[in-house]
């Protein structure tokens, strides 16, 4: 695909800093003070233990977004927040170590004709916590590649979540959200026989000529989301959760009194009740933590619910609003509309839009742009703006070729 554009600095707050900060290798400290440590402490492939510490006081922001998105390490490396972008790499890094998450072995351990996928570390600049790094595997190079029945995982559908959000407000419920970390390397570990080995990342996380033998699943991997919904499912089954019309995204529980419903995507879950006894119940269950040690997954309970899906949620007991203004608005600055009047309607009446006003010679450049804003819009009306479908539906039925006049309808 094509080559996204270079990285651009805006930072969020003025005290970041260009020049490249200086730092020192160091010995770690010992396991009993990490939790009182504040440096930025990563544990790399053993026996390398260590951390960074800055020579620069120059004050970072802990949370939310820094305006810059690197596109690899080397990247983040060269830039004044480094350390933020080390300390998320190595959050990543020891939360799957702790896990077990591979281990490693030796090129002669791999077995004839299994190929050696590689790996490396994605860094998101994330809208509400910041900087978030990722270990991702190549898992389209894997080889023998696996059985198509093993990588369907499914995701909750437009009707699913607005069904969710309109009977929770009917019913007068409250909704909260949980957030799963490293969902898929809690799922359920991979079989002996699985035989899925990857490379490091570049860097000094493991030594050269070491590949690392996975034991649990990783993102890139084709069978992760599979492994992740089944574990999740099965959990929820044995809480005493039942699927809606056999949805794997949608559950309710009840025990005759108190009521909860549920719908999941991925790592994200909202939760709507009647009963906060119900909701801690099913929190302590999910949750595993120092106060509920019989908690069954590591992750966060982020309370009511304000986003979901890129889905603004605003909801105060009688009304719930959802909206992708964000998005709109993105939309409309990425084709110079910011400023453009409202209307009443989607479409101006009696529009027609003709086959016959295609160019007889497809412009690459507009059929681009049309189908980038057309599918744009589509998707806002799927999920928070079903006022636009008519106008969207004519207007995709000339994606492949569209013309000025289609093109000035879409705008």
């Amino acid at each position: 695909g094509a080559r996204t554009s270079k990285a651009k600095w805006s930072p969020a707050k003025p005290a970041l800093r260009r020049d490249r900060q200086q730092y020192t290798r160091v010995a770690a400290p010992s396991p009993g003070s990490l939790a009182e440590s504040s440096a930025l402490l990563c544990h790399r492939a053993a026996p390398s233990t260590y951390m960074y510490v800055s020579h620069d006081s120059t004050p970072l922001p802990r949370n939310g977004p820094l305006g810059f998105e690197p596109r690899s390490v080397r990247e983040a490396k060269r830039h004044s927040s480094w350390p933020l972008w080390d300390a998320a790499i190595c959050r990543e890094l020891a939360g799957l170590v702790d896990r077990g998450t591979w281990s490693e072995v030796t090129y002669a351990d791999v077995p004839e004709g299994v190929k050696v996928m590689d790996s490396k570390i994605v860094l998101k600049d994330k809208k509400t916590t910041g900087p978030k790094a990722c270990l991702v595997v190549r898992g389209d190079q894997q080889d023998p590649p696996p059985s198509p029945g093993t990588t369907y995982a499914p995701t909750p559908s437009a009707t699913e979540v607005r069904t969710f959000f309109a009977l929770s407000t009917h019913r007068g419920w409250r909704i909260n959200s949980f957030d799963i970390s490293q969902a898929f390397v809690q799922s359920k570990p991979l079989p002996d026989d699985a035989n899925l080995f990857i490379r490091p990342p570049h860097g000094d996380f493991a030594p050269k000529g070491t590949p690392w033998k996975l034991h649990r699943p990783l993102y890139g991997l084709s069978v992760a989301p599979r492994s992740w919904s089944d574990t999740l499912k099965t959990f929820l089954l044995d809480f005493g959760f039942t699927r809606v019309n056999t949805s794997d995204c949608y559950y309710t529980w009840t025990d005759g009194t108190s009521h909860l419903q549920l719908v999941v995507h991925v790592d994200d879950l909202c939760v709507s009740y009647d009963s906060v006894s119900a909701l801690h119940a099913f929190r302590d269950a999910l949750l595993l933590s120092p106060d509920t040690p019989s908690g069954r997954f590591e992750g966060t309970y982020e309370g009511p619910v304000t986003k979901y899906l890129g889905i603004d949620i605003a909801a105060d007991g009688r009304c719930t609003h959802l909206t992708q203004e964000p998005l709109a608005r993105e939309l409309l600055a990425k084709f110079s509309m910011e400023h453009c009047n409202s209307v009443l309607v989607p479409m101006e009446p009696n529009t027609l839009l003709s086959a016959v006003d295609r160019p007889s010679i497809p412009d690459v450049d507009r059929r681009q742009k049309y189908q980038e804003l057309v599918g744009t819009l589509q998707y806002l009306a799927t999920w928070t703006r079903p006022d636009l479908v008519f106008a969207t539906n004519q207007l995709a039925r000339h994606s492949s070729n569209p013309g000025a006049v289609h093109m000035a309808a879409a705008m």
